[in-house]
């Protein structure tokens, strides 16, 4: 009976600490949008995107925290043609990006899976780039959502070649090292 007892406080145990693990494994990606005037300034990216910061030729980054609004270019094709201008400064050996999708919304959240995004809220665009490898969600705070618009390739998920090479570096290591011992 005792030992049933422990299995019993043991399993729930574990239950609770998978609970846990579960609720901390979430996370968001939260970004300022600079240059908005409207009440709130922010919106969410779930799991990971970056907004796209700078506006002169040689400025030009990526930015986990914040996103630069830029003047409404109007049209898709003018929206694209100004994402694709921000890429030629940020990393001139990029292909041109081709427009895919234009969605108006209703709401604030959005949901994509292409390499890159531009939302529109009052009179002007800000950029992201989707690093999630997936489908992303975006969350914008403030009432005057306009419409989203997705560019690109799907996002797809790819292993960064420093990471690689670790990964790869390691391996041989521990190749050589059971190749040693077994003529030794």
């Amino acid at each position: 009976m005792e030992i049933k007892m422990k299995a019993q406080r043991l399993s729930l145990s574990v239950f609770t600490i998978t609970a846990c693990l579960l609720a901390m494994s979430a996370n968001a990606n939260t970004i300022v949008l600079d240059g908005y005037k409207g009440p709130s300034n922010s919106m969410t990216c779930t799991p990971d995107c970056s907004g796209f910061i700078g506006s002169n030729p040689g400025t030009i980054s990526v930015s986990l925290t914040t996103a630069a609004g830029y003047e409404k270019a109007g049209s898709p094709a003018s929206e694209l043609s100004r994402l694709n201008d921000l890429l030629a400064q940020f990393d001139s050996t990029r292909d041109p990006v081709s427009f895919v999708n234009k969605t108006d919304v209703e709401t604030n959240t959005y949901t994509t899976n292409r390499q890159y995004f531009s939302i529109k809220k009052s009179q002007n665009l800000w950029f992201f780039e989707n690093n999630s490898g997936g489908d992303l969600t975006i969350v914008a705070d403030g009432a005057d959502w306009g419409h989203a618009t997705e560019y690109g390739s799907l996002s797809v998920s790819a292993v960064p070649v420093p990471a690689a090479v670790w990964l790869f570096g390691s391996a041989l290591l521990g190749l050589m090292a059971l190749a040693r011992r077994k003529t030794g």
